[in-house]
């Protein structure tokens, strides 16, 4: 079992105000600006032609392109599915706006430039994959728009290039990401980054994370998280129905998506294998799909391995967003009015430790379209790992956010932990700084990577809005910080911060040449003197001075068992000496 500290905290009512006080945000974008891109998007909402889209391509000019502030251990890159467009993350592009996280603009890719859709090809330099992206700038988050022309020409809303480059193959998608994910990690200098896709967008980062021929240069995919939201895992044949109407039935992205196709009754060629022809892939009476090269190699008749006959990472987090949508009739078994609850869990096809939130609806209108709005159910999602061994890379002396929110349903535990892992080069003292904390209890444990059953150090705010931990002398080696608190419904929007900070501190107390004999030091609970008269008061002390507690001496010695381990200074009573333990 994961947890091997279970703190037994109810949830505790805390005072909105005081949280509201407590939003202590990096300023990145000052008021100007955030006004700048809100008015960005009202003036856009009334454009009916799509020409204007919501999202930005790029930030305001006073920030863009340039080595913005980053909040986070690692960016996000959200993905739009099936006919979509930037657009797809309005909602949750203009609350974090407004929370000051640092926007990077649109990854754009055209998959179709040369307009031919009998014919793909990602194999030469007649790849139909066009990049736009020359100059990516540091940010907290990204959105892939994959509506672009051949021109290098986004768009946003419904309106779709005539390329059809956003119903392009889901393998032109994968191909597309690795470049993606190559820019975001040279502009922010972070090694991994989180994919959160939509619909068909969750599929675009399964083939890249599942072809390792589309991981970056050293061999891995750099992906320290994977959020799937409406994702057809086990495909879709919702568009038959004619539920969108922009959309293109024979397009490859169709074609790829499939559960079955109606003729035939194969399943899809694309997620469960089969060959490339028309025998297998027939779907219509008359007519077919405009190509059948699934894998995109310039020929068909190939066998192809679907995508989920293949093996997929287990070294990364996951989290999957299902809706179930109270009207879907569109398919025959419950869903979100264009993916079936079955289809749309990645657990249903591998064995992986994956979070689900479901998400519940009587709207009138498709779940589907609207789950990205869900912003509170998004960052429930967005939470941090819970396991050592996925814990997020942090460098020490930098400030970081992290949430705390509501665990799913199918979580170990309801308390939310967060973990994170840092190195230490050489042996320093370390103390841990929390702040813009919005919850009535967070804790912090410190845990040496080869020992990951005891932390070395535990500490709680109690109530307080930011603490810093006592200082703990480290030998060098790789450690575990983790985070955990009760959550409740709106934690989710006032993130905490933490930094990690190693220091060599010159101890506030005069260390004189010890004249009485402490024993054994270092010592792992008790510590005991030679020749100290009985009942005489000794104070232990921090590194900075400050007394941590006091005791009469006895027979039985000094109690340390309270004591988190590292460098501490005894003083007794009439005697001016500072004599140094270490508690083990």
């Amino acid at each position: 079992m994961k947890k091997t500290l279970l703190y037994a905290f109810c949830v505790l009512a805390f005072n909105v105000s005081s949280q509201v006080s407590a939003k202590l945000y990096p300023q990145v974008y000052d008021n100007t600006t955030i006004n700048m891109l809100n008015e960005h998007i009202k003036n856009c909402q009334a454009d009916t032609l799509n020409l204007c889209p919501l999202t930005a391509e790029n930030p305001i000019e006073s920030v863009a392109r340039s080595a913005a502030e980053q909040h986070f251990p690692y960016p996000v890159i959200f993905i739009h599915g099936l006919t979509g467009s930037s657009d797809t993350w309005t909602t949750f592009y203009t609350h974090a706006i407004n929370q000051n996280w640092t926007y990077g603009g649109w990854l754009k890719f055209c998959l179709n430039t040369d307009g031919d859709n009998s014919f793909s090809n990602i194999t030469n330099q007649l790849s139909d994959v066009a990049d736009f992206n020359t100059n990516v700038g540091a940010a907290d988050f990204y959105l892939i728009n994959f509506n672009t022309d051949a021109n290098g020409t986004g768009y946003g809303g419904d309106k779709t290039t005539s390329t059809l480059s956003n119903q392009a193959a889901i393998i032109k998608q994968g191909f597309a990401l690795k470049n993606a994910i190559k820019h975001v990690l040279k502009a922010t200098g972070k090694d991994k980054v989180i994919l959160f896709g939509h619909s068909m967008g969750g599929l675009a980062a399964r083939e890249y994370l599942q072809n390792k021929i589309n991981w970056q240069a050293d061999g891995q995919h750099h992906v320290a998280k994977l959020i799937t939201s409406g994702t057809p895992h086990g495909g879709s044949n919702a568009t038959t129905a004619n539920l969108f109407g922009d959309v293109n039935e024979r397009s490859d992205a169709v074609r790829d998506l499939r559960r079955s196709y109606l003729y035939s009754g194969s399943q899809g060629v694309y997620l469960f294998g089969g060959i490339e022809n028309n025998v297998t892939m027939h779907d219509f009476l008359l007519g077919d799909f405009h190509n059948t090269d699934v894998n995109c190699n310039g020929q068909t008749g190939n066998i192809v391995q679907g995508l989920n006959e293949k093996s997929i990472s287990t070294n990364l987090d996951f989290a999957c967003i299902i809706g179930d949508w109270r009207w879907d009739l569109s398919v025959s078994n419950p869903g979100d009015g264009v993916v079936e609850v079955k289809d749309a869990q990645l657990k249903k096809f591998y064995t992986i430790r994956s979070e689900t939130f479901n998400i519940t609806s009587s709207l009138s209108k498709r779940l589907h379209t609207q789950l990205t709005s869900y912003t509170s159910d998004n960052f429930k999602a967005l939470d941090e790992p819970d396991y050592f061994h996925l814990s997020y890379t942090v460098k020490n002396n930098t400030l970081y956010n992290g949430f705390i929110t509501p665990q799913a349903s199918d979580a170990e535990t309801q308390m939310d932990y967060d973990d994170y892992v840092f190195t230490l080069t050489q042996p320093q003292y370390v103390n841990i700084s929390v702040g813009n904390i919005a919850i009535t209890d967070l804790g912090v444990s410190l845990f040496k990577s080869s020992n990951l059953l005891t932390p070395i150090l535990t500490s709680r705010s109690e109530n307080r809005s930011k603490f810093t931990t006592n200082s703990i002398y480290l030998t060098a080696g790789t450690y575990y910080l983790e985070i955990d608190g009760w959550a409740n419904s709106i934690s989710w929007e006032y993130p905490y911060n933490f930094s990690i900070n190693p220091h060599t501190t010159t101890p506030a107390v005069d260390v004189q040449n010890p004249t009485l004999k402490i024993y054994p030091n270092p010592t792992n609970d008790r510590i005991y003197f030679d020749n100290l008269k009985a009942h005489t008061e000794v104070a232990i002390l921090n590194i900075y001075g400050s007394i941590l507690k006091k005791a009469n001496y006895t027979e039985g010695g000094i109690n340390l068992t309270d004591l988190a381990k590292g460098l501490y200074f005894l003083r007794v009573q009439g005697d001016n000496t500072a004599y140094k333990i270490i508690k083990l």
